[in-house]
């Protein structure tokens, strides 16, 4: 059975993004009264969050060694992505033989929205602002990691940020980025940061969506 209704780009994240994702499912899976009992041949939230641990300490291991790629750091990448890959299968399995629509809901992972349909009854408008902008550290001091919801297409995100929001000749450009989820790097420990994103897409460019503020540690 596949992923055919949940959100799976595990993948294409980072390190610290997928930690972060992987996390989220494991919390909020354990915390499903829906997806309880989970069978012993399928890797549950416990195991998840067990693998998770285990390959976060191994990347902050490799960063400390001064290395930017560990053969041993991979495999255990790849085996925690299967292991969330198996979880959602399982919930896909338990909503269609259970018929209960609430696995799907709250459980870490997002649902797949059915592609759009370009028709010429379809007024041309520009793309949706970027919603749910998150901005956090990871494991690097001087890189900070951002995500927005994902949106349908094949468009880019572009990214700005500044220390004085209201000031529109500091903002500084973050560049163009595929996916919605990526790291800048090269802050000042203890500056606060303010970021905004939009999407370009073929319809046009959306509005930027409101400024997030962090301080860089």
């Amino acid at each position: 059975m596949s992923m055919d209704m949940l959100e799976s780009n595990l993948r294409d994240l980072n390190a610290p993004a997928l930690i972060g994702t992987v996390g989220m499912i494991a919390e909020r899976g354990a915390a499903h009264p829906g997806l309880q009992d989970v069978p012993e041949d399928v890797p549950g939230p416990s195991v998840l969050l067990e693998m998770n641990v285990d390959y976060a300490a191994s990347v902050q291991a490799m960063i400390n060694r001064g290395k930017q790629k560990d053969q041993e750091v991979e495999a255990k990448r790849i085996a925690l992505v299967e292991a969330v890959i198996m979880w959602g299968q399982h919930i896909i399995m338990r909503y269609k033989r259970r018929k209960d629509p609430t696995v799907l809901l709250n459980n870490g992972f997002e649902l797949k929205k059915p592609p759009v349909k370009n028709t010429s009854r379809q007024a041309a408008g520009p793309p949706p602002v970027p919603k749910n902008l998150r901005v956090k550290h990871t494991s690097l001091s001087t890189i900070l990691a951002l995500a927005v919801n994902r949106i349908p297409g094949n468009g880019s995100f572009e990214v700005r940020f500044a220390t004085d929001p209201n000031d529109e000749t500091s903002w500084v450009d973050g560049g163009h980025h595929t996916y919605c989820q990526f790291e800048l790097k090269g802050f000042v420990p203890g500056t606060k940061y303010y970021f905004s994103v939009r999407y370009h897409g073929k319809s046009g460019t959306s509005e930027w969506c409101a400024p997030v503020a962090i301080i860089a540690l």
